[in-house]
């Protein structure tokens, strides 16, 4: 008997045998719901199983023919050798070169189904196209595909645990395609000829299904042909007969039961909640960029990454001239060389809108090595046709994975302008040579020295060269949010990105010009548990033992996804987080549009719903419960707010005022019709900022926040890249990603409402770390302190030291130091001593000693050489005298009533001498001494009533051009007339109107008719009483921000809050501010800053700076203050960066409908919202 008589005759054997036994074990296994399965009559299941039933008796009664056909295939198979039968034998045996690849990378997977030939009959996606044909003219040549012979020629498919993988033959490992499993995941076989009532799209018009079987007789004669469907589309295979079709439903529907991606998950994510993950946060781009770069210089097989934007340019380490090897580029190149697979996704934009050069950054990537592969989506040039546009939507997901191991995720791009510290400079000038040698070499390169509110990214062919003028204008910091995971969350992070890589690979009209393959998950059984030793991992985690799920916001046009499904987990992650808190929600966001209405536009994500109702339920309980919520003061885009080209930064502001404060759906005017009047004790909205010198000039930007990231309650935190708005939160629009983490296992000590509570390690430090650098503590110096192994002694500990020591206000401060170490990285290599650039630098232009030599902790102490005035000693004490008398007359002439133009020009002067006065002082008291005298002052000369309205509280103003008013009497109408703030939630304006208006009055004081007065006087005091921190630590402001439901908490938060408001607004006159609420107004505004603070506004590129940019001299305020530059005075008592948001910028035109301009009502507001 020949070879191939043994094998025709051996194959049904087997194939009987093998359907029998799988038969067997479906009959006892649980079956998958389907309509063919529950359609069929059970009299046909019992005739299937009693006749398995007779096949395994014949079976076991027959041992010895077993053993023998047993022996003579050992035999036959042992003679063969390396011959062309071997390819035979495999295939009888089911072995291909695949499946064996994947057994010995994941030995640990027991999980292996059926192998065997089966043809495609029809798919409603795209088959990937796997070459490119060209015409004679150059042209590619995509031809048609539906029913054609090469269509179905049989593929090699392979089940394996959590998708179905098929090659072109068995001896391929390169990949046709690939079938996950999901939640809408189904296999069964076609039952009745032409039945097609199960295997359409449901919503018929946009995609039609066909079958295009080639030959009837399958259909007739035994049910071959598979029905599979995923979230990515139907497909029909077609097997030999109907036997082997069988076994691949049996194996399939087997390996589908025992998956977790087919079964349904909290907040209706793909992903399932995992336990004992660990976890790290990063704040800022210093700590990140940099265990980034660990984790890719230490990969060893390959990395993900997806990116709105990816500059290949971009420095993961700083300084940039001595870390030339750390580019980007570089990295990657390197480890493709050493044989690493890269794969990356980026966003393909719109050019005329976003110039990020996608195009020329895959050029680039392509050209570095064959082991780097680059898609971008989506394809502008057919979705242009399409009537279901996604024209203006993007891939926004910000993702890297190493090795299926090791992700991070968050808000942080691998691009320019991303980079920052805690300090957030806005300056850096030193040496621009990217050279080892320079010994003073810039921070923020070329392209990375951005401002986008001044001038867009442009271009980004010469990556080195300066985006804007860096001596004229500041940078705008960027403030960011992100994470890192280990184990099986982030293995759910890599099967996100290959589920979105293998829909590209699929969606492309041609194949590739660089063979591309198509990707594999991870097995949900491999194991390899991380160990801090681990080379990949840098900062050691935060927590090991929470539990984590990954969610994120897809649709058809983002993932592939049939039947219109759209997952918007993170919408509903942060709602049901939001209903559910118990104490406090911590917000940052780059946007908050939520819950409102904008003309006929009604924004439909509920997360300011969730926010209302639960200050609702508070209210109505009586008890404790915040929001603080912190946004930029003006959204991320260039020109100014006045200017036609502005139209995105308007739209979007006015989005955000109607979910916050402004129209009856905003949060704040629902909460005030239900009886909320104090609203200011459930919810605040807060912004950050910060000042620097450049050329001798003093400027001021606002500190962008770019952080996606919401805490709840020290237990929950939600990181990732969506923002909150519709276009992140839907899921039809941006397609996103984000983590929610639950640390419910490592449990510490803290506070809420004073009593003791056990809180998350993880969400709680993370809350933490972003409060102490906002109201600016030395957060370095606090994780420095942290990673030491040895506790430092009680009389160096930064934690003992007096608030705000650091923050001397002597003449060199130019609150420009740059640490580019991160504290992990100082203490591991003992390199605490090279924490300040300028420290350096000033020590060998100065030869003085460094900052860092005079403390260990890096601190900046005051000392008696740093008090040096540009005035003598006489001239000192005569400001004082003159201060002190200035004042006393102002305080008898207010009690007597009498307010005449010249005692206004003495209360001018009072206020310009006292507070010149107070650097005097400062050397003998507290650092907020001094700004007690200052503020006190001001605040008394403010006219700015309680009276609420409409009055425009710049209106003594309006007048000063046409009455040919003196300088002096212009400076007091205009700075007496300023509002710091008092009723930015306006409460007191809702409670009149219900006074007014005959409502019934919780309040008794209403029901006198009395006027408003809250008891919180952080919140509405016209005075900004000053802050009582004379005798307090580092750590009892640390301990006194661990319970932000107490009235110590806001008496400092808030009340910081106003005052670095107060006097930024004292010494920039910069808006967005809560007095500018007109056109008029605003042009004001710029008019009194060019008026008394000498501003210079610059042109750069053809667009005028923004005010919050504006160049401001250091001319003194009154000439009575003689030569003292009093702006300089008074910016050196901000504290942090910590502002208020203003809610009433621009209400009045706002609501007259005159805040926007006839051109921004063109474009369609879903592209802005």
């Amino acid at each position: 008997m020949d070879e191939d008589a043994v094998m025709a005759m051996a194959a049904p054997i087997a194939e009987e045998d093998e359907s029998a036994v799988i038969s067997t074990s479906n009959h006892n296994a649980h079956q998958r719901p389907s309509a063919a399965r529950m359609s069929a009559p059970s009299a046909a299941a019992e005739s299937t199983a009693s006749m398995s039933s007779q096949i395994m008796d014949v079976v076991k009664a027959d041992r010895n023919v077993l053993q023998a056909f047993e022996t003579y295939l050992n035999q036959f198979i042992t003679s063969i050798g390396p011959l062309g039968y071997v390819n035979r034998l495999c295939k009888f045996l089911e072995i291909s070169a695949l499946g064996l690849a994947l057994a010995a990378r994941y030995p640990s997977s027991y999980h292996h189904g059926k192998e065997g030939f089966v043809v495609f009959q029809s798919r409603t996606d795209r088959d990937p196209k796997q070459s490119r044909k060209f015409l004679q003219d150059g042209l590619v040549c995509s031809v048609p595909t539906t029913g054609g012979r090469r269509r179905r020629r049989p593929k090699w498919f392979i089940v394996r645990e959590s998708y179905v993988v098929c090659v072109d033959d068995p001896s391929e490992c390169t990949i046709y395609d690939v079938f996950l499993f999901d939640q809408m995941f189904d296999i069964h076989r076609l039952a009745i000829f032409g039945d097609k009532s199960t295997h359409h799209l449901s919503k018929g018009g946009r995609k039609k299904f066909s079958n295009a079987l080639a030959n009837a007789s399958h259909w007739t004669s035994g049910k071959s042909t598979l029905c599979l469907k995923n979230m990515q589309g139907v497909y029909h295979f077609r097997a030999k007969n109907e036997q082997q079709a069988k076994q691949f439903e049996a194996s399939i529907n087997l390996m589908a039961e025992n998956s977790i991606w087919c079964k349904e998950n909290r907040f209706k994510s793909f992903a399932p909640v995992r336990d004992n993950t660990a976890v790290t946060w990063f704040v800022d781009g210093r700590d990140y960029f940099w265990d980034v770069s660990v984790a890719l210089e230490n990969a060893k097989e390959s990395i993900y990454i997806h990116d709105w934007w990816l500059s290949p340019e971009l420095f993961l380490r700083r300084p940039a001239a001595n870390n030339l090897e750390w580019r980007l580029d570089r990295v990657l190149r390197r480890k493709a060389d050493q044989g690493v697979k890269v794969y990356i996704v980026m966003y393909k934009e719109v050019a005329m809108a976003l110039p990020l050069f996608s195009h020329q950054a895959k050029r680039h990537l392509l050209s570095l090595s064959h082991n780097i592969f680059v898609q971008r989506h989506p394809s502008r040039a057919l979705d242009i046709f399409n009537k279901n546009s996604i024209f203006f939507w993007a891939h926004h997901e910000k993702i890297c994975v190493i090795d299926n191991e090791v992700a991070f995720i968050g808000g942080l791009d691998q691009c320019f302008g991303r980079y920052d510290t805690p300090g957030h400079i806005l300056v850096d000038d030193l040496k621009p040579e990217l050279d080892p040698t320079n010994n003073h070499p810039q921070v923020w390169p070329g392209k990375d020295y951005s401002n986008p509110r001044i001038i867009d990214f442009h271009t980004l062919d010469k990556p080195f060269e300066d985006n804007q003028d860096r001596t004229k204008l500041p940078r705008m910091p960027w403030h960011d949010v992100s994470m890192r995971l280990v184990g099986p969350a982030a293995r759910d992070v890599s099967r996100h990105f290959v589920q979105r890589w293998n829909f590209l690979r699929r969606k492309k009209p041609t194949a590739p010009k660089r063979p591309t393959p198509m990707l594999l998950p991870v097995p949900d059984d491999y194991t390899n548990s991380l160990t801090i030793d681990d080379p990949r991992i840098c900062h050691p985690h935060t927590s090991e033992a929470c539990k984590v799920q990954i969610l994120r916001s897809v649709s058809p046009w983002s993932i592939g996804s049939v039947d219109d499904h759209v997952e918007h987990s993170i919408q509903t992650a942060y709602c049901e987080s939001i209903k559910q808190s118990k104490h406090l929600i911590y917000i940052e966001n780059q946007f908050f549009v939520t819950s409102t209405k904008s003309g006929n536009t009604v924004i439909e994500n509920n997360i300011g719903e969730a926010i209302y109702q639960r200050v609702l339920r508070a209210h109505k309980e009586g008890t404790k419960w915040r929001a603080i919520i912190i946004v930029p003061l003006v959204p991320g885009f260039p020109a100014n707010i006045d200017e036609t080209e502005a139209s995105t930064v308007r739209l979007i502001m006015q989005c955000q005022y109607l979910s916050i404060a402004r129209g009856p759906d905003s949060i704040l005017a629902r909460l005030h019709a239900a009886g909320v009047t104090n609203t200011h004790e459930y919810i605040n909205f807060y912004g950050l900022r910060n000042w620097a010198e450049l050329n001798g000039q003093y400027v001021t930007e606002q500190v962008y926040i770019h952080a996606k990231t919401m805490v709840v309650d020290d237990m929950t935190v939600i990181i990732g890249s969506a923002n909150i708005n519709e276009r992140s939160q839907l899921g039809t629009r941006d397609s996103e990603i984000a983590a929610c983490i639950q640390d419910d296992k490592d449990l510490i000590d803290s506070y809420f409402g004073g009593k003791k509570v056990k809180v998350g390690r993880y969400a709680h430090s993370l809350r933490m770390r972003l409060m102490c650098e906002h109201i600016g503590l030395d957060v370095d110096q606090i994780d420095r302190e942290r990673y030491e192994k040895k506790k430092a002694k009680a009389s160096k500990s930064y934690m003992k030291q007096p608030l705000w020591a650091d923050r001397h206000l002597h003449d060199e401060d130019k609150n420009d130091a740059i640490n580019c170490l991160p504290p992990f990285i100082q203490v591991n290599k003992d390199l605490a001593k090279n924490t300040r650039e300028k420290d350096q630098i000033q020590q060998e232009e100065k030869d003085e000693p460094p900052m860092s030599e005079i403390g260990r902790s890096n601190t900046r102490q005051s000392s008696d050489s740093s008090a040096t005035s540009s005035s003598n000693n006489s001239d000192v004490a005569e400001q004082k005298k003159y201060g002190r008398r200035m004042k006393r007359r102002l305080l008898r002439r207010r009690s007597s009533g009498q307010h005449t133009k010249k005692d206004k020009a003495g209360q001018a002067a009072a206020a310009a001498n006292a507070m010149a006065e107070s650097k005097r002082l400062s050397q003998e008291s507290t650092p907020l001494e001094p700004l007690q005298s200052t503020k006190t002052q001001d605040s008394a000369n403010t006219t700015s009533s309680s009276t609420g309205g409409n009055t425009s509280i710049l209106s003594p103003t309006k007048s000063i051009f046409n009455k040919r008013k003196s300088t002096k009497e212009d400076y007091l109408d205009f700075w007496t007339s300023l509002d710091p703030d008092t009723d930015n939630n306006g409460d007191r304006k809702a409670w009149e109107e219900k006074r007014n208006t005959g409502e019934p009055k919780s309040d008794a004081r209403a029901a006198k008719d009395l006027p408003y007065e809250p008891e919180s006087n952080y919140y509405s005091s016209a005075k900004l009483e000053p802050l009582d921190v004379g005798k307090r630590t580092v750590g009892n402001i640390y301990r006194l921000l661990q319970d932000p439901l107490t009235d110590e908490f806001q008496d400092f938060w808030h009340m910081l809050a106003r005052i670095n408001t107060d006097l930024f607004r004292r010494s920039f006159l910069v808006t967005p501010d809560n007095n500018v609420r007109t056109w008029d107004q605003y042009h004001h505004f710029i008019k009194m800053a060019k008026m008394f603070l000498g501003r210079n506004d610059v042109k750069h590129g053809g667009t005028k700076t923004t005010a919050a940019a504006a160049n401001v001299t250091t001319l003194p305020l009154n000439e009575a203050n003689g030569g003292q530059d009093t702006i300089r005075e008074i910016i050196r008592h901000i504290r942090g960066h910590l502002v208020i948001w203003p809610n009433h910028f621009m209400e009045d035109d706002d609501g007259q409908n005159e805040f926007l301009f006839s051109v921004d009502k063109i474009a369609p507001l879903e592209i802005f919202d």
